[in-house]
């Protein structure tokens, strides 16, 4: 279950995101970005994508946030069909202009050029996707 925020006088679910497989300054940048929204809360962080089946699991992630290694099929199959079925990945380039959701049913959507606006856009969509 998601914890409550407050927004705008109003309680509403705080979608949960994990933050994995990236260097610290983009996980820093990500976060900062994602900490703006009182709806959006980070669960946790990985360096590595080494722990990210147990980092799912312990955290219960609604948005699992990778970067992807290559431009495209590069995410754990595992690590996917392990989240909850409602959890979604959202994987960021390499180049990290780009970002692309995964959902249960594998596939792959580009979601385009990621910006500040475009990243809280992102989650959005993968939540209500």
């Amino acid at each position: 279950m998601r914890d409550l925020a407050t927004v705008s006088g109003e309680s509403v679910k705080q979608t949960r995101i994990l933050i994995a497989n990236m260097p610290g300054i983009l996980q820093e940048m990500i976060a900062a970005i994602v900490s703006s929204e009182s709806r959006l809360r980070i669960v946790g962080k990985l360096a590595k994508e080494s722990d990210l089946v147990a980092a799912i699991r312990r955290t219960r992630a609604d948005v699992v946030i990778i970067r992807e290694t290559h431009e495209e099929d590069d995410v754990d199959d595992e690590a996917l069909l392990i989240c909850r079925r409602s959890a979604k990945m959202l994987a960021i380039t390499k180049s990290g202009r780009e970002a692309a959701l995964y959902q249960l049913r594998l596939q792959r959507t580009p979601l385009g050029e990621i910006s500040a606006d475009g990243l809280i856009s992102a989650i959005d969509k993968a939540v209500n996707s």
